[in-house]
């Protein structure tokens, strides 16, 4: 069975810089500028939109009913947070064009890349390591900084987006799965997991820092 501890242990210190980025430190004080908010936003949803193919493709692999139906659960639950998404780009009133227009961002592409890639050539098990990374950590910071900044938060502009993610236990669900495909199944050793895991969230601070500096990309 894979130790999902030892996956966050492992990755400590990537986590904590992912933490300290100045884009979540900033969103969580209310003062990131709605400029970089708006081109997260953007990025995001592009991510999300491709983020949806892969797990299809994920999908498409599987012989095994039980892990098709929780395949299509994540699925699922991605469709209803891309929903929630787009009532964000409409109160920030980003228009469906402007979406269409912007370019996607080299470190977005290429975190995209990095999940077909372990898609089309690991197995469930790896897949699931590789997205774990990102709703997990979502939901870690956004706790953080509601804690943190709990006596401010009433006024910060970003505060319904925060709460949604402090909220939001997806990251639950795929490291139960995780945890019960790996006591199973055949999958690959603990340490090739753990760089899988720590590539997918070297991505997260790639794009973070991205949408930080609104550029697509070095």
């Amino acid at each position: 069975m894979v130790d999902i501890k030892i996956l966050r242990n492992t990755s400590d210190k990537i986590w904590q810089s992912c933490y300290q980025h100045p884009f979540v430190q900033e969103i969580g004080k209310g003062t990131l500028s709605r400029e970089k908010f708006e081109f997260f936003l953007i990025q995001d949803y592009k991510f999300l939109l491709e983020y949806i193919k892969i797990l299809s493709l994920e999908i498409s692999k599987t012989n095994h009913k039980d892990v098709l139906y929780d395949l299509i659960e994540i699925q699922k639950k991605t469709f209803e947070g891309i929903k929630v998404h787009e009532q964000y780009l409409n109160a920030f009133e980003i228009s469906e064009d402007r979406v269409n227009k912007a370019k996607i961002g080299l470190y977005n592409d290429a975190y995209i890349s990095s999940l077909r890639n372990v898609t089309e050539s690991k197995g469930v098990i790896e897949f699931l390591a590789a997205i774990l990374p990102c709703p997990w950590s979502y939901h870690d910071f956004a706790c953080k900084l509601i804690e943190i900044n709990k006596k401010s938060l009433h006024q910060n502009p970003y505060k319904t987006w925060i709460q949604n993610y402090a909220n939001k236990k997806t990251y639950l669900y795929i490291q139960e799965k995780l945890e019960e495909y790996s006591n199973k199944q055949k999958c690959e050793e603990i340490e090739t997991l753990q760089k899988i895991f720590i590539r997918s969230l070297e991505y997260e601070y790639l794009f973070w820092d991205m949408c930080y500096r609104q550029t697509y990309n070095f």
